[in-house]
């Protein structure tokens, strides 16, 4: 009887078996998410993270003049701000010229009022100080027939305690002449030459990049050769427009504070 179950089996198992199959489920297929990146693909990440890291490495490491020879405009600004600025002024004003002569002691004659005009060019070496020329004119003294000019050339030296703008102080020598105008005859009927300082204070208010505003009074001394030597002095007050040749006073301040 076994044999004969066995028998059957046999015989029977190569024919079932293909319909046992057919019923079996199918494996899942597997999807694109979990496939796991093989060894070339992690390769690749590590090489892009190291050329990354490279890349910061030499830009932290460049000097500083390489960096500023660049083409970004902030770097060329700053570069541009830490040179000498020159600058150039012209003011209106009014001012009191008195003169003393030989035998008068110390005592100024009565003083005459007249029209001012002032002008400076120089060149600022840093936020604090700066080297220049200062010319002052002065036009009075009018009478029937004549009337005075009183001309001042300066060497002046300009400091800034404070920075760029705000109060400054400034202070200079030079020459001075003296001539008295014949309206009547139309020629100069005198003309004095001599020496002179003046020292003056301002206070600088920008008005824009390149524009500054300056309220000033100087005070100047002056002697003065003819057939005789004489003194003289002029009190100065008036209003200061000053330009900046490639950077504003305004810009320095702000670029170093």
């Amino acid at each position: 009887m076994r044999h004969g179950c066995a028998l059957a089996l046999t015989i029977l198992f190569p024919l079932l078996s293909p319909a046992l199959r057919a019923q079996d489920p199918e494996p899942p297929e597997r999807g694109a998410d979990s496939m796991v990146p093989d060894s070339s693909d992690s390769r690749m990440l590590s090489d892009s993270s190291d050329l990354e890291e490279e890349v910061a490495d030499t830009l932290l490491r460049r000097l500083p003049e390489q960096v500023g020879s660049g083409p970004h405009p902030y770097l060329r600004e700053v570069r541009d701000r830490a040179k000498p600025v020159w600058w150039e002024s012209i003011a209106l004003g009014a001012g009191s010229r008195a003169l003393r002569y030989p035998g008068a002691g110390v005592t100024y004659g009565p003083g005459s009022t007249g029209g001012t005009l002032t002008a400076e060019v120089g060149r600022r070496f840093n936020q604090h100080a700066g080297l220049g020329l200062e010319y002052i004119g002065w036009l009075g003294d009018f009478q029937e027939d004549f009337f005075g000019a009183l001309q001042s050339l300066f060497a002046i030296v300009r400091v800034h305690p404070l920075g760029a703008v705000g109060p400054f102080l400034k202070a200079g020598g030079g020459l001075a002449t003296y001539g008295v105008y014949d309206m009547v005859y139309d020629e100069l009927a005198s003309f004095d030459v001599g020496v002179a300082y003046v020292v003056g204070a301002g206070w600088d208010i920008p008005m824009g990049r390149e524009l500054v505003i300056s309220p000033i009074v100087e005070w100047q001394h002056f002697t003065l050769a003819s057939d005789r030597t004489y003194h003289g002095k002029l009190l100065n007050v008036g209003l200061m427009i000053t330009w900046s040749g490639r950077e504003s006073d305004l810009d320095q301040l702000l670029s170093e504070e």
